[in-house]
């Protein structure tokens, strides 16, 4: 489900026609010559150093969409991207200031056109790198603005930007708008004597290959687990990974390339194993559809096939597996098998299998998701809970007031229809939200919040599917002094690739990437380190208790993209996966981007701060030493170039899990129980090897009972440029 956003195709995939249309129309309208092109009245302004102040401007009309290559907000030629130069200025200096304060700043763009049209807007930094966009919501589904927030910008002259990527010359107006307010310090996260921790493993770098293009197999991970056999699934790239972990403590894997004949290259990668069933569906998009195949036998044996459910294409598919709801269509597999994408701008759709994934002719045509609910068609991974009912989540999506919140659609008649429900104290996010049922019939969400934090809500439907959500709670309100460089001073900051999983009645997990740098973590010159946190909840979401799965073991050093195309910092790609197997363990599939040891006297990422080799190709920046396109970069991390692109998984070994019977927890570690402290246990390195044992993963906890949301969000993606 790789990426694409809007941002990521238009940028390939522009209609010149369009272009060419709209630039005569213009023309001829001003008697074929261009008073203004490229700037803005007035053509710059300033926001702060008081707390709410704003800049109001119009930009010079944009007239179409450029021929592709490099992106148009970079180059942004008269025409076709227009600029406005905003000066932030703060009550003092940015390292005086933000020790003690939080900032937002919000820009909007607004356009009014007779036929829908997909502008884009971004903000560039004082240094050059394009440190946002496109808005939210980015398509062309009758909405008529983009908003974009960023948590704590840095002082100086920054520049906003419009381009058109579909539609009629436009006419975008702007505001910007910096507010802050006293940071919060939350409390210290509590170990106690029966967390828990996790093992991680790093696949070798001689296992992991590379696809047909040469891009290395890794980012943007599938996750499944057989219940039957306890083996974990793994595919990202076009591999895939039999995992089976062994008795020892903690428990090692063993990996088994069980890579289906059909899987040669793609676009976007999906594995998907049925709880219930264990058959696991591992799928690679090509455009109009994807290929498929699938196995009863975790890998042993395949059956091919092709997933075509028009018009769900062309980008960012996505395949879930569940019980038919009643009343049931004729089937001859036990489970609906669902198949969702997006068309881009317009919407995304949903099609169904009733034969276990062999034809995809359930619903013809295909189910639309979005329609005029005012959602980006970009969407998250469909889930299907234990009466049927169909999840599809979604971060760009607005509530009945046009204000942008997360959303999800929900089909209570087996796929045939979708209403949107929106969780209304929520705010857009950048990445993917994820969404599953438990048992009980509560409804868990997991989403990045525009200003950057971690959120979780929880809801409960009726018979039609209709969701009333209790408000969120923010998983990341702790400081975390001994497991993390930055010790979380004011909690978790910025946050990517939520995932959520449920196990028994009342029992979930949130799995997120998380920081305690605050700022525009897309940026290239973000200096977060992130790690992998996972929040455990066992009263149906009322608190949570978040954990770091990887202390001391930094799984990115700098900036995350959601921006598609080849930027450095692109290589997780765009999201993880959450399973848990039989006994409730929870896993979590992951991307190390800052690798360890695999060989003595190898650069160590984990234990050396600071970025390098980061190379915005399309920011202006363009060393001559450093990283080179994200798609055909580094599996390790080196001196020259830390951002890595290995396939990484953990798994829970102490503590209770999310299956009752198996309480009170796992002890498959002899350090799994410590004595009660209000700091973190001691320190230690995950190591990063695929050769020997995995090492216990120290950590700490946290209790968190509440905290919203707020602001509005960013960017989107794509894996290839």
């Amino acid at each position: 489900m790789t990426g694409g956003s809007g941002a990521g195709w238009r940028r390939r995939l522009i209609a010149l026609a369009i272009a060419a249309a709209s630039i005569g129309a213009a023309a001829g309208s001003t008697g074929g010559a261009l008073a203004q092109a490229g700037g803005a009245t007035p053509a710059s302004g300033q926001v702060g150093p008081a707390s709410g102040s704003k800049a109001n401007w119009t930009f010079d009309p944009i007239l179409g969409a450029g021929s592709g290559g490099t992106p148009i907000e970079v180059v942004c030629l008269p025409g076709q991207c227009s600029k406005f130069d905003l000066n932030i200025v703060l009550p003092q200096p940015d390292i005086t200031f933000y020790q003690s304060y939080i900032a937002t700043l919000t820009y909007t763009c607004s356009w009014a056109q007779p036929v829908p049209t997909d502008v884009d807007c971004f903000a560039f930094s004082p240094s050059g790198a394009e440190a946002a966009g496109p808005g939210r919501p980015d398509d062309t589904a009758g909405t008529s603005s983009e908003t974009i927030s960023i948590t704590d910008p840095v002082s100086g002259h920054w520049s906003l930007r419009a381009d058109e990527a579909a539609g009629v010359a436009a006419s975008v107006t702007g505001v910007a708008r910096l507010t802050y307010a006293p940071a919060p310090h939350p409390p210290v996260r509590t170990v106690l004597s029966d967390e828990q921790r996790f093992t991680n493993y790093d696949f070798d770098t001689s296992y992991q290959t590379r696809d047909a293009l040469q891009r290395p197999n890794a980012g943007e991970p599938s996750l499944g687990v057989d219940w039957a056999t306890g083996k974990a699934m793994y595919m990202a790239g076009n591999q895939v990974t039999q995992l089976t972990y062994n008795s020892a403590l903690p428990p090692v894997p063993a990996p088994k390339d069980v890579t289906p004949a059909n899987s040669q290259v793609n676009e976007d990668a999906i594995l998907f194993t049925d709880r219930q069933t264990n058959r696991t569906w591992a799928l690679g998009l090509l455009l109009a559809g994807s290929y498929i195949a699938f196995s009863d036998d975790d890998g042993g044996t395949w059956t091919p096939s092709v997933a075509f459910a028009p018009p769900a294409f062309p980008d960012h598919e996505t395949l879930g597996s569940g019980p038919y709801h009643d009343p049931a269509p004729s089937h001859s597999y036990p489970h609906a098998v669902y198949y969702c994408a997006q068309t881009i701008v317009q919407d995304a759709y949903c099609g169904r299998s009733d034969d276990g994934g062999m034809t995809f002719t359930g619903l013809v045509p295909a189910t639309p998701l979005w329609g005029s609910s005012g959602c980006s068609s970009i969407h998250g991974h469909v889930r299907i809970g234990p009466t049927g009912i169909v999840y599809v989540p979604n971060g760009g999506c607005k509530d009945s007031n046009g204000i942008g919140r997360v959303g999800v659609a929900v089909s209570a008649d087996n796929g045939g229809s979708f209403a949107v429900s929106v969780v209304p104290d929520s705010s857009p996010s950048t990445s993917d939200p994820s969404v599953m049922e438990g048992p009980d019939g509560l409804v868990y969400l997991g989403y990045q919040a525009a200003n950057g934090h971690p959120m979780i809500a929880v809801g409960t439907h009726d018979a039609t599917g209709k969701i009333t959500w209790r408000p969120s709670i923010d998983a990341g309100q702790f400081q975390d002094p001994g497991e993390t460089e930055d010790g979380l001073a004011f909690g978790v900051q910025n946050t990517e690739f939520a995932e959520v999983v449920t196990g028994d009645p009342g029992r979930a997990a949130f799995a997120f990437l998380g920081t305690g740098r605050p700022g525009a973590y897309q940026s290239g010159d973000f200096q977060g380190t992130w790690y992998l946190f996972v929040s455990y909840t066992f009263d149906g979401g009322k608190s949570w208790h978040t954990v770091n799965a990887t202390p001391n073991d930094p799984v990115q050093r700098g900036c995350v993209w959601n921006g598609g195309l080849v930027n450095a910092c692109r290589n997780m790609l765009d999201f993880n996966d959450i399973g848990i197997d039989k006994q409730g363990h929870v896993y979590v599939a992951y991307t190390d981007g800052c690798t360890g040891l695999q060989q003595p006297g190898s650069y160590n990422c984990d234990t050396t701060a600071g970025i390098h080799g980061w190379n915005n190709v399309y920011s202006g920046q363009n060393p001559a030493t450093g990283c080179g396109p994200s798609e055909g970069g580094n599996v390790l991390s080196t001196s020259t170039c830390s951002f890595a692109r290995l396939s990484s998984i953990v798994r829970q070994v102490c503590g209770r899990g999310l299956i009752a019977a198996y309480d009170p927890g796992f002890h498959e570690d002899p350090r799994c129980t410590l004595a009660t402290s209000t700091t973190s246990s001691t320190g230690g390195t995950t190591p990063n090897t695929g050769r020997t044992p995995p090492a216990l993963a120290p950590w700490s906890g946290l209790v968190v009972v509440g905290g919203l949301g707020v602001a509005i969000a960013v960017a989107r993606r794509r894996r290839t440029a």
